[in-house]
């Protein structure tokens, strides 16, 4: 709940000081965000760091649609060759 509060504040931070490997630290926010249910927040930190969107069917995928989560299979039903 704190998390969701305040990862603005933590990504700006991240942002602002930029040292090695500081996409690595904002794609750990974005995997803490996505695994406590904020989608969005984590996808505007994936692609803050230029995370591609790519096809859900990679085990790596971080985005495949925008703001849903592409693991929850009802949201595999948006996937269409468009929207991949």
């Amino acid at each position: 709940q704190q998390l969701s509060n305040s990862w603005r504040f933590h990504l700006a931070a991240i942002i602002s000081n930029r040292i090695v490997g500081w996409d690595r630290i904002a794609i750990a926010l974005g995997d803490k965000l996505r695994d406590s249910g904020n989608v969005q927040a984590a996808h505007f930190c994936y692609m803050i760091c230029g995370c591609p969107i790519s096809s859900p069917e990679h085990s790596s995928t971080r985005i495949a649609l925008v703001g849903c989560d592409h693991n929850i299979s009802i949201n595999t039903t948006l996937t269409t060759e468009e929207s991949v």
